[in-house]
């Protein structure tokens, strides 16, 4: 399963398991918001999974983001242990 990491407007960051993508939205099948990113070189390194001191708190087994709402997003490995 393909993992993301979202960044938006409001600030959020997600991180969660694609279930699907549409031209509108994203659905995750699991997903945290990363509060705390515990990393030394930026949110970047997060791309590899998280770092012992990453804190994320689980949202929900469905999230849908409206992509009207990210800044920008990409592909994350190392995540498959949220939810």
């Amino acid at each position: 399963m393909k993992y993301k990491i979202v960044v938006c407007m409001s600030g959020w960051i997600l991180v969660g398991a694609v279930e699907d993508e549409h031209e509108q939205s994203i659905v995750f099948s699991r997903a945290a918001t990363i509060r705390r990113w515990g990393t030394t070189k930026g949110i970047g390194e997060l791309s590899i999974g998280p770092t012992p001191e990453t804190v994320y708190d689980l949202i929900d087994e469905r999230t849908v983001i409206e992509r009207r709402g990210i800044l920008y997003s990409f592909e994350a490995r190392g995540w498959e242990k949220i939810g």
